[in-house]
Formats: C-alpha cells, sequence, structure tokens
C-alpha cells in the first residue's frame, strides 16, 4: 500500500471511529435528558411536601451535570471530525507530502 493510500486509509479509520462514538453520544445524551426531565418532574411533584426525602442523585441533579458533561464531549468530538476532514483534503492536495512524511516519522516510534 503507498504512504498515500495508507494516510488516506488510517484517516478514514479515524473518522469512522469518531462518527461512531458520536453516534453512541447521541444515544447516551437522550438518555441522560430523559432522566433529567424525570428528575425534575419529582422534584417538582415533591417540593411542597415536607415530609418527602428525596435521594441525593436527584436533588443533586446528577443527570443535568451528565448531560452536560456528554453535550460537551460531543461537540468536541464534532471539531475532532471537521479536522479530520480537513485532514482528508489536505492528505489528497499537492501539500499532503508534507502531511505523509509526517506520518511517516510517527509510524517509527511506533515500531517494534
Amino acid at each position: 500500500m503507498t504512504p498515500s493510500r495508507e494516510a488516506k486509509s488510517l484517516i478514514k479509520a479515524t473518522l469512522d471511529r469518531l462518527i461512531a462514538e458520536r453516534a453512541a453520544l447521541e444515544e447516551q445524551l437522550q438518555l441522560e435528558a430523559e432522566l433529567a426531565q424525570q428528575d425534575w418532574l419529582v422534584i417538582e411533584a415533591c417540593k411542597d411536601y415536607d415530609t418527602i426525602e428525596l435521594d441525593d442523585h436527584i436533588t443533586g441533579k446528577l443527570h443535568r451535570k451528565q448531560f452536560k458533561a456528554l453535550r460537551d464531549k460531543k461537540r468536541n468530538l464534532e471539531k475532532m471530525i471537521e479536522a479530520l476532514h480537513a485532514l482528508q483534503e489536505t492528505a489528497q492536495a499537492p501539500e499532503g507530502e508534507k502531511l505523509l512524511k509526517k506520518l511517516e516519522n510517527e509510524r517509527e516510534k511506533y515500531q517494534l
């Protein structure tokens, strides 16, 4: 496999992996959003009742925090995907030779 084709293949594999991670994050985001809304409903329903003790993970807004963390992670992944698309275009352009040399230097570091 030529270095150019190898670089393109590696970029595509990385893109595929990040896109799969983004899809998994979207599923987790949906679940956390639903759980956060359910927690809010419990808090809202119970706020006027002094005798109801709510679990700490509900009143601590655990699911809301997890949702925000996942959302930030997804945004970061989307930026990485954009950057890899730009790198893919660079690899296909004439200035891609510089990228190929950098890739070869990096590969040498991981030779056994």
